[in-house]
């Protein structure tokens, strides 16, 4: 470790945000304009519990009946033992593109590529589904039939307003949004609590029908309630991008670890209440489990055509919102991997723009990635592009879990370096990074290992070999040259 390296982490809190920064050996280029509240608001969009419920709820009706929603609470628990080990890394190495930049810091370099595989598959991938995902319901909203050419040329269209939007500054997609969020929060939120009510009062169930479980179940009940488990593992995705944006928050040791955590509890209440209200207003588990949009159908079901029509604007900021933070988030990691040489054409997606400050050139690659991924797998056939899409759990996933083996290694060795923020978990280090541990592995395992997801996993396996052919190709000789990798690869020495 230099002695500059030592005198600026020797006295965390005091630094500055750019000499904690050149600390890691990087010059200041992004602004850093967002506060705490878009700090949370880009992790709480990240997940978009709105979206999610609204994508997921039928897998999990159709698998495990209503009795799948309790798998909810397991998960809630259990990924906010994984943020507490980010909010614990985030103050140590507040960084752009996290996942590889903690694994490289921490381990090596050649381990930091292939978590950054992972993140890539996850946010890059992620972006392409989401967006492909969300656009038949903008199609719908204006009246256009829903056929494949339709979806991707919407799709197309819906990249590219995202991505204009994402390069004309991290303060213009922030402030959109924080009105999003607040718009999801009062909107979906509020529309569970009260579709809750009204069924109860027009349309009751006995309170078994929240306890269903889907009869002929695929390996009987037990199997079936473990795959439920998919709706957190699709939903609690994302969640970390205030530590990806790190280099665009103030106090981001601080900031990002409190806003991950804030985001996490949230969305496990907020989730609660949309699954327990959508679930319970259903008016029965078919309806739910043959329907292409069930919450909408539920929704009419209960108050009507209109009410569907105008809730279903406030599903599609939401839906806007999450499709601007992912690809976000993904351009970030791009960009933090270019400016150590780790990609092909580092030198362009390494820069910013002057005007904007934000990593255009990256952002474009993203865009232009994600075109792809969703236009080529669709013309092929439905079912490859969600092979493809399914992918994005399992990268976000393997990040988690190589973090989180990452960072016990760590603590047993008693090498973590020095923090600059306050929080710290201090002597329950290890049992949480154990239990992280072993959740991951659950979850990975569920993602990849029933026949239903099998090919999901084979897909993962071809993409991360991918990887694998660029790390022979360019990222281990340009290693063993020292033109790659970390600026201050040696500060956990």
């Amino acid at each position: 470790m230099s002695a500059e390296t030592e005198r600026v982490v020797s006295t965390p809190g005091t630094a500055s945000e750019a000499d904690v920064l050149a600390s890691f050996g990087y010059e200041q280029k992004l602004e850093r304009a967002m506060g705490s509240f878009s700090s949370y608001a880009v992790s709480f969009s990240g997940m978009s519990i709105t979206a999610a419920i609204f994508l997921t709820i039928g897998f999990v009706m159709t698998h495990a009946g209503t009795a799948g929603i309790w798998s909810w609470p397991i998960a809630s628990v259990a990924v906010l033992l994984v943020g507490l080990v980010f909010a614990d890394l985030v103050g140590r190495i507040p960084v752009a593109g996290y996942a590889y930049q903690w694994s490289s810091r921490l381990t090596n370099p050649r381990l930091g590529w292939f978590v950054a595989v992972a993140g890539l598959i996850g946010f890059a991938v992620g972006c392409a589904g989401t967006i492909y995902g969300v656009t038949p319901y903008f199609l719908s909203e204006f009246g256009i039939t829903v056929t494949r050419n339709a979806n991707i040329f919407g799709a197309i269209v819906l990249t590219l307003i995202v991505a204009t939007i994402n390069i004309m500054g991290i303060r213009l997609a922030s402030r959109l949004n924080n009105m999003a969020v607040v718009t999801e929060i009062v909107g979906g939120v509020g529309i569970s609590v009260a579709i809750l009510i009204y069924a109860i009062v027009k349309h009751p169930h006995p309170v078994s029908f929240l306890f269903h479980q889907q009869p002929g179940a695929s390996g009987g009940y037990a199997g079936a309630f473990v795959l439920s488990f998919l709706l957190g593992a699709f939903t609690y995705a994302a969640w970390e991008l205030p530590a990806d944006l790190a280099e665009e928050t103030k106090d981001a040791p601080n900031v990002a670890a409190k806003t991950m955590l804030w985001s996490l509890v949230s969305v496990g209440v907020a989730g609660m209440l949309l699954l327990v209200g959508y679930a319970y207003a259903a008016p029965n588990i078919g309806a739910i489990v043959n329907s292409s949009t069930p919450v909408l159908d539920i929704i009419e079901y209960q108050w009507g055509g209109t009410a569907r029509s105008l809730i279903d604007i406030l599903f599609l900021i939401s839906f806007v919102a999450v499709c601007l933070v992912i690809m976000a988030g993904a351009a970030r990691l791009l960009f933090s991997l270019a400016r150590d040489n780790m990609v092909p054409l580092s030198s362009s997606f390494s820069q910013v723009s002057h005007r904007f400050k934000t990593p255009h050139y990256a952002l474009i690659g993203v865009s232009i990635f994600a075109i792809a991924m969703f236009t080529i797998p669709a013309l092929i056939s439905t079912t490859a592009l969600s092979y493809v899409v399914g992918t994005a759990s399992v990268g976000y996933n393997l990040v988690y879990l190589f973090v989180a083996v990452i960072f016990v290694y760590k603590v047993r060795r008693k090498t973590l370096p020095p923090s600059f923020g306050k929080f710290s978990l201090g002597r329950w280090a290890e049992p949480v990074g154990w239990a992280a541990v072993i959740w991951q592995l659950f979850l990975v395992g569920t993602l990849t290992l029933p026949n239903i997801n099998q090919s999901i996993g084979w897909t993962t396996l071809a993409m991360i070999a991918v990887g694998g052919l660029w790390y022979l190709a360019h990222v281990r000789p340009a290693l063993q040259r020292g033109d790659a990798g970390p600026a201050r690869p040696d500060m956990t020495a």
